[in-house]
């Protein structure tokens, strides 16, 4: 390993190193007197918590009905475990916190709240939904124009926010109460079930509905580029009372396809 590559592989580490830790990279330690070693380990334990600081910060961000079901507090604590034990993949913060859900499904103090991983792994969809690519108008009349005989050769391309997500709680129920200037009913049924849900972001703001098993299957489908009688067939398995002229007409109206293509 060169030696900048071996630095940056400790100065990692010990960003990386656990609370209480009293660690300089082994770079900076042997470059400095033993007069400066004390200085330094302070100044690097001043960064070390700017950086956690940063990501504590980001993932409080990211995760904002989280913090409206746990409260502030109890939030400050989950986002800093949470950095104590997650390091960063890239150097954007906004994709800083992926793991979170399943960081939450194995913190025992957060376990009396059983849904809680299955609404962050939603929120986490919906912050990268914030942040995708803005949507391109689409042309409906070209659509209009393809024969539906050869409808099952469609291939769709979706705008680069939607995503669909399978949940055990009533994720999108839940979302929905927790937005800020909600005014409707507050009331939750919690039963645990199978539900699904869709993300997107039509404008500026990012929406979540609920939807059916055969809706989330036949847009994931379109999502993974399927062709549009294999999404078809996808949905139909899901739910066989699956009505595709309906579930086409929604993905129009809510703006979700970008473009197509018709296969020979």
């Amino acid at each position: 390993m060169s030696s900048l590559a071996q630095l940056q592989q400790d100065f990692s580490a010990a960003l990386a190193a656990p609370r209480g830790a009293d660690l300089v990279p082994a770079g900076l330690r042997d470059a400095i007197s033993a007069d400066e070693a004390q200085r330094t380990a302070r100044r690097f334990a001043l960064y070390r918590n700017n950086v956690r600081l940063a990501r504590m910060n980001a993932v409080a961000g990211a995760y904002p009905v989280i913090a409206a079901i746990v409260g502030e507090e109890f939030m400050a604590g989950l986002a800093r475990e949470y950095a104590l034990t997650h390091d960063s993949a890239s150097g954007d913060l906004n994709e800083y916190g992926e793991h979170f859900g399943d960081f939450l499904a194995g913190f025992a103090p957060a376990a009396g709240l059983p849904y809680l991983p299955d609404v962050a792994r939603l929120e986490w969809q919906a912050h990268r939904a914030y942040y995708a690519a803005d949507a391109v108008p689409f042309d409906v009349a070209r659509l209009g124009q393809v024969p539906e005989a050869q409808w099952g050769a469609l291939r769709f391309q979706m705008q680069a926010a939607v995503s669909a997500a399978a949940c055990a709680w009533p994720v999108a129920r839940i979302w929905e109460v927790n937005q800020p200037g909600y005014t409707g009913d507050m009331q939750v049924d919690l039963t645990p079930g199978a539900t699904y849900a869709l993300i997107h972001r039509p404008q500026y703001d990012v929406a979540v509905a609920a939807i059916s098993a055969g809706e989330h299957a036949f847009v994931n489908a379109l999502v993974a580029g399927r062709a549009f009688a294999d999404a078809l067939a996808q949905a139909c398995a899901a739910e066989p009372a699956f009505d595709p002229g309906p579930a086409l007409q929604a993905i129009v109206q809510r703006g979700l396809i970008r473009d197509f293509t018709l296969e020979d």
